[in-house]
């Protein structure tokens, strides 16, 4: 096995590395030929040391002297076609500066962006934010006149706790009562400005200490627009498939910067209406369809204890007025009760005997279509409440520094 011999460092050591590398891999080629071309006596024996070094490249000297040669210049690599590279329309999100309140909040917090309360078609904010599973529909278009200083209004209700225990802020800041005559301090979502909503985010626990009892349920925080620029006009219409329920919604909303967009001001002006709808005026609505009890339990028959049916009249109840008779002349159950025989008041005073037919556990009962009341009719049962709302809201603000802003919101 060969030995060979590298130089030290002199003074240029970039130089000297190069040497002993090219060196000692130009001997190492030459000494890895097969011993088969040793073999041949005729051939003459090539010389081991590489070019320049002289016949003795084991001598330092010798070695030193010599100049490594050249290492010819890589060539380019020959560029790829055309066809090699697929071109796709397809783009991947590897990561996002999107900002989002659950990376930096210690709760959880429910976010509801503006864009979303124009894709359900609905003209109330409160019945969007009814929908989600941490509110309870208290105070909602549709429920809104059972109390003195209520009807019309559209309060917030996080677990159920009560309207007084669930905070409403606009862009952290709490917000003027709208329920007078209730508790008087629950703002009213109907007054604020749908096509400023930024988003809406709902915070459910641990804001009690923070903001005192009337949190203890959670926290509602509408964060609005405050840098909108430009003009933006929105109008929807809807209509049920049967014709009824109306519901419209017109809104301008226009904001500009100033002060090298140090300032802004918008200012939004909405309409929003509908049309009163009952179950009377649906199909659907206007029956009362559900299960009676027929048979007692455990009585040894074989006939279900309830039954479905349609069109069900009250037997106890009149819009006008009743009086009932036990007269044994209406029939019986499957018992042998007797039915009392049941008369309607007339608009002239008149009396008239309930039609239809009985069914149900005497002696009440039920009847099954005639001219009996199921409170279903006219106006008795409201699906959906008449509502006319004009807003004007004007939001504005001014940076004179960092530590000092003033704004305005009216």
């Amino acid at each position: 096995m060969g030995k060979f011999y590298c130089p030290e460092y002199d003074r240029n050591r970039v130089a000297s590395a190069l040497r002993c590398s090219l060196l000692c891999c130009t001997a190492a080629s030459f000494w890895m030929v097969p011993h088969a071309a040793q073999a041949q006596s005729a051939a003459p024996r090539k010389n081991p040391c590489p070019a320049g070094a002289g016949t003795n490249c084991n001598d330092p000297n010798s070695a030193r002297a010599a100049q490594p040669a050249t290492a010819p210049a890589t060539a380019p690599k020959a560029a790829l076609p055309a066809e090699n590279f697929l071109v796709s329309d397809q783009i991947v999100v590897t990561g996002s500066r999107i900002a989002r309140p659950n990376l930096s909040s210690p709760v959880p917090i429910t976010s509801v962006s503006g864009a979303e309360f124009f894709q359900t078609g609905k003209i109330s904010i409160g019945d969007i934010l009814n929908e989600l599973p941490s509110l309870q529909s208290t105070f909602t278009s549709a429920n809104s006149t059972r109390f003195l200083g209520t009807s019309g209004l559209n309060l917030l209700d996080l677990r159920g706790l009560g309207t007084q225990r669930t905070l409403v802020l606009v862009n952290g800041r709490r917000h003027v009562g709208s329920d007078i005559l209730y508790n008087a301090v629950s703002p009213d979502t109907n007054t604020f400005p749908t096509d400023l909503i930024e988003r809406v985010d709902v915070v459910t626990g641990g804001d009690s200490a923070v903001y005192g009892s009337d949190a203890i349920a959670g926290v509602v925080n509408f964060v609005l627009k405050d840098h909108f620029k430009g003009l933006e006009v929105r109008a929807q219409n809807g209509i049920n498939f049967e014709g009824n329920g109306n519901s419209r919604y017109l809104s301008v909303l226009g904001g500009m910067n100033f002060g090298g967009d140090r300032g802004n001001v918008a200012v939004n002006l909405e309409y929003a209406g509908q049309d009163a709808f009952f179950a009377s005026d649906t199909a659907h609505f206007s029956q009362d369809n559900r299960f009676l009890t027929v048979h007692v339990a455990g009585d040894g028959t074989t006939t279900p204890n309830n039954l479905f049916f349609n069109d069900i009249r009250s037997a106890g109840y009149s819009n006008g007025g009743l009086v009932r008779f036990t007269t044994g002349q209406s029939g019986q159950d499957y018992r042998g009760v007797n039915y009392r025989s049941t008369f309607l008041f007339q608009p002239d005073g008149t009396l008239v005997p309930q039609t239809g037919s009985r069914v149900g556990l005497g002696p009440s009962g039920s009847f099954i279509g005639g001219n009996g009341a199921n409170f279903l009719e006219g106006d008795q049962l409201g699906l959906q409440p008449q509502l006319s709302r004009y807003a004007v809201n004007l939001i504005g603000h001014f940076e004179v520094s960092p530590a000092f802003t003033p704004f305005v919101e009216a």
